[in-house]
């Protein structure tokens, strides 16, 4: 897949849990939408006011946790990804 996030906006591919810490498998229907996944690409940044761009924080392929309600889905080359934004994301997974 080759996808081209623009601005702040950063691509992640869901990390699905379908087991509980105590080792309880939850069925389909019970599961939230995820909160963590694996970052697939990353925009330039956000344009701040002298033209220069924002850094951003994370980077290819390392783990995240972000909001749950924040990411738009979208399907891709059969794929589910997340498209958010990087005030969306809480943590880096090391």
């Amino acid at each position: 897949m080759n996808i081209r996030p623009t601005g702040n906006h950063i691509v992640v591919a869901p990390i699905e849990e379908t087991e509980t810490a105590s080792g309880i498998i939850l069925p389909e229907a019970a599961k939230e939408k995820p909160q963590r996944g694996t970052v697939l690409a990353v925009g330039p940044g956000r344009v701040l006011q002298g033209g220069e761009r924002a850094p951003m924080d994370v980077k290819e392929g390392e783990k995240v946790i972000f909001k749950s309600y924040a990411p738009d889905e979208f399907k891709i080359a059969g794929e589910t990804v997340f498209v958010l934004e990087d005030t969306d994301i809480i943590a880096v997974i090391d």
